[in-house]
């Protein structure tokens, strides 16, 4: 019983860390720059910031 107790107490201090990471995490300005791919698949900036994670995984398996 006592293991599980630390194991939540554990849990919790773990997500308690991920979420005050995020919270705090401040973007600087948004970069307005096209690159060659940007280009090549007609992406504008503010496209490709609406989805950062995507299209950063996508066009960087592409380079």
């Amino acid at each position: 019983m006592n293991n599980i107790l630390d194991l939540n107490v554990n849990l919790k201090n773990i997500l308690s860390q991920y979420q005050n990471s995020f919270t705090q995490k401040r973007y600087s300005d948004e970069n307005k720059d096209y690159d060659a791919l940007m280009n090549i698949f007609s992406l504008t900036p503010e496209i490709k910031h609406e989805n950062r994670q995507y299209w950063g995984r996508e066009l960087g398996m592409c380079w």
